[in-house]
């Protein structure tokens, strides 16, 4: 009998096939795999790191097949669970949620290859956990997230994620990001022409707060048997007017 290779480490990075080699850094958000070791995201300015290019890693990761893709649709009164689903007055919702407004991505992949869920959620914890610019709003494992069927009919309206109870994942994660675009335009001439230094240190400060773009990073992950294991990620960017509140 043949005996499978064991599972290695490539970059801090768990994968089961050692052959995988360099594809293996792709996995989930491994942003650290962009930077030069052993430099943390922190050391490096990861303001520079395109928010986008966590969604970019995961699609170029082999073992998730793309199942559905909603790239960039505008949406109004979005529901951000922040709670546990649970049933009140016979009405089925999160604990707590938010409302927001802004241009949302959505993506549903099924793991290949004897990965699971749960594995890649951890990984996805570890990298997020180096960049400063993310807050945890929410989260939850197994029982504690509340019914499975709920998330998938309620919250993502995606049939593929029911899954067991034991098995759900769910982080919900704000990000906030400078707006590179808008610093290095207008307000840079608006700036030079301030001779008193103190003042135009002031300006840059304020721009830097005001020219922050805001996100809504979901994770969520499910299964129904060891071989229909689901992930869905849901990138949101809001609105100025809901993240200047």
């Amino acid at each position: 009998m043949m005996k499978l290779p064991p599972k290695c480490c490539v970059s801090g990075f768990r994968t089961r096939n050692p052959d995988l080699g360099a594809i293996a850094l792709t996995l989930a958000f491994a942003l650290a795999v962009a930077l030069p070791a052993p430099v943390s995201l922190a050391q490096t300015g990861v303001a520079e790191v395109p928010v986008q290019s966590y969604i970019d890693r995961l699609l170029e990761t082999p073992y998730l097949e793309l199942t559905e893709e909603v790239d960039s649709a505008d949406v109004g009164d979005y529901l951000v669970a922040l709670g546990a689903m649970q049933k009140i007055r016979g009405v089925w919702a999160p604990r707590s949620s938010e409302r927001i407004t802004g241009s949302r991505q959505a993506y549903t992949w099924r793991l290949l290859d004897g990965f699971t869920s749960a594995e890649v959620i951890a990984d996805l914890d570890a990298a997020l956990a180096m960049d400063p610019r993310v807050n945890t709003l929410f989260s939850c494992e197994a029982r504690a997230c509340g019914s499975s069927v709920q998330w998938a009919n309620r919250i993502f309206r995606e049939r593929l994620l029911y899954g067991t109870e034991v098995s759900q994942r769910y982080r919900a994660l704000s990000l906030r990001v400078s707006d590179a675009s808008r610093l290095d335009g207008d307000y840079s001439g608006a700036s030079e022409n301030v001779a008193d230094e103190g003042v135009r240190e002031g300006m840059e400060e304020a721009a830097k707060v005001s020219d922050l773009l805001e996100y809504r990073l979901l994770i969520y992950g499910s299964a129904r048997t060891n071989d229909r294991q689901y992930l869905r990620v849901e990138l949101i960017l809001l609105d100025e007017a809901a993240s200047g509140e």
